[in-house]
C-alpha cells in the first residue's frame, strides 16, 4: 500500500512540479496526454487515504485548489489570446475541476454522497 508521503508526492508533483500542466496550456490550449486520467487516478487514491481524517495535508489542499480554481485560467488566457477554444481541453478541465470540487465537498458532506466517478466510469 502507497504511504500517504508518497502519494502527496506524486499529486504535487503532477499538479504543480515537474508534471505541471499550466504551460501546455498555457501554448497550446491543452492539457498533456493523460494528464486528466493520471490526475482523476491519484484524486482517487487521495479520497480514499484522507476520507476519514478531520484534517487533510495542506499540499492536498493546494492541488485541489490549483487544479479547479488556476488551471482554467491558464486555459482561459490560452483562448482569449487565440480566439479560439478547444471542446476536448473543456471537457477534461471540467472532469477534473468537478471531481476537485466533490473531493472538497466530501470533507463536509460525506463521501457517499459525493462519489468521484473515474475516466472509466468506476466510482472512486
Amino acid at each position: 500500500m502507497e504511504s500517504h508521503d508518497a502519494l502527496l508526492s506524486n499529486l504535487v508533483d503532477h499538479c504543480v512540479g515537474a508534471r505541471n500542466p499550466s504551460m501546455a496550456l498555457l501554448s497550446e490550449g491543452k492539457l498533456p496526454k493523460n494528464w486528466a486520467s493520471k490526475y482523476l487516478a491519484l484524486l482517487d487514491r487521495a479520497s480514499n487515504a484522507w476520507r476519514d481524517e478531520r484534517v487533510w495535508p495542506r499540499e492536498l489542499v493546494g492541488c485541489l485548489h490549483f487544479v479547479s480554481q488556476l488551471l482554467p485560467g491558464r486555459y482561459e488566457a490560452w483562448k482569449r489570446s487565440y480566439f479560439k477554444g478547444d471542446p476536448h481541453t473543456e471537457r477534461q478541465l471540467a472532469r477534473v475541476c468537478g471531481a476537485s470540487a466533490i473531493f472538497l465537498i466530501s470533507g463536509i458532506a460525506g463521501r457517499e454522497t459525493a462519489g468521484i466517478e473515474l475516466e472509466d466510469g468506476s466510482q472512486g
